[in-house]
């Protein structure tokens, strides 16, 4: 147990961080999830990273879960899975030259054709500012849009989420091309999108942790930490356009957040956030997080920044 809680603090530090594992710890991998009882008192906390069914059962019965809300949890657990599984597809296998079957044109396809899907109907989602909506003023999907803006951008583009939230609130910056469209003054920023993910998550019951939607809150937490991230962009720093900075105290609140679930989550369910974990660090590892030069593991009490968060 004790091992176990040591991998998940260091998963945890490594995802807010956007750092790569060590050796030792990305090769580990922990038991596998075992189904639990239905009369069981606490919830597994299902998230677009964990969901062990067919479909999500918790989230389906949880009130502040509106169905708006759970069908975009559903398209992130879906990209998430189809991004793994393509990626994965495409890895050689023996011979260089040689790749899985599952990278054939037909199942290339299938993928950008459902991805594209996920991407217009996230696109199409109104804000909980707008009114007279059926989502109006309802925090926790807003927070779910949010983030999920900065994953897909993230998934679709292959950026890091810190590089990918400083270009999150293009209209809709996942399309083909828009990251190297010239910036428009006509869609100036002004807020980071972080910054919003922040005051969005405080006006909703933080100090419930969100009870059953806790992976969730997690999921939301631990990316929009990554995210809050100051970008060292080298080359991309001319194709990105730049919201404002995010401010410190954006980082260290979403920091807070994402800490105070995890620690929830390691005592109630150890499994399912090592296997939570293990999936968005694969994920990070695909977007090119660990291709940035400024990601590699540092010795204990040396700043990863300049803001040492």
């Amino acid at each position: 147990m004790q091992t176990n809680n040591a991998f998940r603090c260091c998963f945890h530090c490594d995802l807010i961080y956007e750092a790569q594992p060590l050796p030792t710890f990305a090769l580990w991998e922990p038991a596998k999830y075992e189904s639990v009882n239905d009369n069981a008192d606490v919830a597994i906390p299902e998230s677009p990273l964990f969901c062990p069914g067919l479909d999500f059962r918790n989230l389906l019965n949880e009130e502040r879960c509106s169905s708006t809300t759970c069908g975009l949890l559903r398209d992130m657990r879906d990209l998430t899975d189809l991004f793994l599984a393509q990626s994965t597809a495409l890895e050689p296998v023996g011979d260089a030259t040689d790749v899985h079957v599952a990278c054939s044109p037909s199942n290339e396809v299938y993928y950008k054709t459902r991805v594209a899907g996920i991407c217009d109907r996230l696109a199409n989602l109104p804000s909980a500012y707008t009114p007279d909506h059926p989502n109006s003023c309802d925090w926790v999907y807003e927070a779910c849009r949010l983030s999920a803006t900065i994953y897909t951008t993230s998934i679709v583009r292959r950026l890091p989420f810190s590089v990918a939230a400083t270009s999150s609130r293009y209209p809709f910056c996942v399309q083909a091309g828009a990251l190297n469209e010239p910036y428009s003054s006509q869609i100036a920023l002004t807020t980071h999108i972080c910054e919003e993910l922040m005051q969005t998550l405080e006006r909703t019951d933080l100090a419930n942790v969100w009870n059953d939607m806790v992976g969730v809150l997690y999921w939301i937490c631990t990316v929009g930490a990554a995210a809050a991230r100051s970008p060292r962009l080298s080359g991309l720093s001319q194709r990105l356009p730049y919201s404002t900075t995010c401010k410190f105290r954006v980082r260290q609140c979403l920091t807070m957040f994402s800490v105070r679930a995890h620690v929830i989550l390691i005592f109630n369910h150890p499994i399912p956030i090592l296997l939570s974990q293990k999936k968005l660090l694969r994920v990070q590892e695909l977007i090119g997080t660990y291709r940035q030069g400024r990601n590699t593991k540092q010795s204990p009490g040396t700043s990863l920044d300049s803001t040492g968060l």
